[in-house]
């Protein structure tokens, strides 16, 4: 996609950045890949900015027009998921070309839409949540591994990882997956057996590489040691377990489940830079949420007024709380702590 350089007197609302914005200190201002609105046009010019690399609009409507096609094509690869999985299931059998076509096209999704984070939250009222739990898993973690600059074939696998880190789960009587509610110990410990029978199923498949089978063995483990199966901490845990690990909660947490209610984007930062800094490797979380937060300006967020507005505005110091227009005016969550964000949506 081709680069233009535009005198700030020039930026319009709908300009995306081309590169990360810092101020005379070194500090990050606004990341790239953010789309412009006044609040942060009128910011730039109070730190003296003068000119902006940003990606050409007429390139960026061509493909907005042809992200159009987005939705029937994630159907598409929800239904190739689910056939994948179950043919595991009951032939016993991996699908390799079918999975190598599925990890193919999510790579190219993930390197050519740059809308992708957009695309993936407006596709969440899907049935099928197994199965498009896994797809967005491996979407996330497509994304981490890239943010990463992982090799080509640690992506792939990565990828791979992700459409099979939760197929054990079959194995798992229905009756708990689905209950609503708090699980009883015996029934908690059912569940966390399906990472082991995920590993058992794939054990045989010769032709796919160890690290997937390791990153849905260990999917859950945790870097203070509090995971499971075996509870390995730091540096036993593979590195792509510990990117599924991540895509995984955030994909879950920001996801209408029977077992529990959908938090914001903003909740999950907020978790992943509390309690998840010791849960979860702090390379790959901190990687992760400073590359995703720019995909958020410009979301719709309804507040616990009940008013509705849009994030214009992320600070790198308060990425919990952005900065909200609304009707009337702005809003700065971070000073305004009686505002809440209660949802949102693209």
């Amino acid at each position: 996609m081709s680069i233009i350089t535009i005198d700030l007197m020039h930026t319009g609302e709908g300009h995306v950045l081309a590169e990360d914005i810092y101020n005379s200190h070194g500090a990050l201002l606004v990341a790239a890949y953010t789309t412009l609105n006044r609040y942060i046009i009128d910011r730039f010019h109070e730190f003296g900015i003068q000119s902006l690399r940003v990606f050409d609009p007429e390139a960026l409507s061509e493909e907005r027009r042809a992200l159009k096609s987005f939705e029937k094509q994630y159907r598409n690869k929800v239904l190739e998921t689910k056939e994948l999985i179950r043919e595991v299931i009951f032939s016993r059998k991996l699908d390799n070309s079918r999975l190598d076509r599925l990890a193919g096209w999510i790579e190219s999704e993930v390197r050519e839409n740059r809308y992708i984070i957009g695309c993936l939250s407006a596709i969440r009222k899907f049935d099928e949540y197994t199965y498009c739990h896994s797809l967005n898993v491996a979407y996330y973690s497509s994304l981490a591994g890239r943010w990463m600059n992982l090799s080509p074939s640690d992506m792939d696998n990565i990828i791979k990882a992700g459409l099979l880190h939760d197929i054990g789960k079959i194995r798992v009587p229905r009756e708990i997956l689905n209950k609503k509610g708090r699980l009883l110990p015996e029934e908690y410990e059912a569940i966390k057996k399906h990472s082991i029978y995920g590993f058992n199923m794939l054990e045989g498949a010769t032709k796919l590489h160890d690290s997937v089978k390791k990153a849905v063995l260990m999917h859950h483990e945790r870097e203070d040691g509090s995971g499971y199966p075996m509870g390995h901490s730091g540096e036993d845990i593979q590195l792509g377990a510990k990117i599924i690990a991540v895509a995984d909660v955030y994909d879950a947490m920001t996801s209408e489940r029977v077992y529990g209610k959908k938090h914001t984007p903003f909740e999950a930062f907020e978790m992943f830079m509390t309690d998840g800094m010791e849960q979860f490797d702090r390379e790959v979380a901190a990687t992760f949420i400073e590359r995703i937060i720019p995909c958020y300006v410009g979301a719709k967020a309804v507040l616990n007024t009940k008013e509705t507005g849009e994030v214009v505005y992320i600070p790198n110091h308060s990425i919990t709380r952005p900065v909200v227009r609304l009707e009337n005016g702005y809003i700065d969550l971070n000073s305004s702590k009686e505002y809440e964000i209660t949802s949102v949506y693209f």
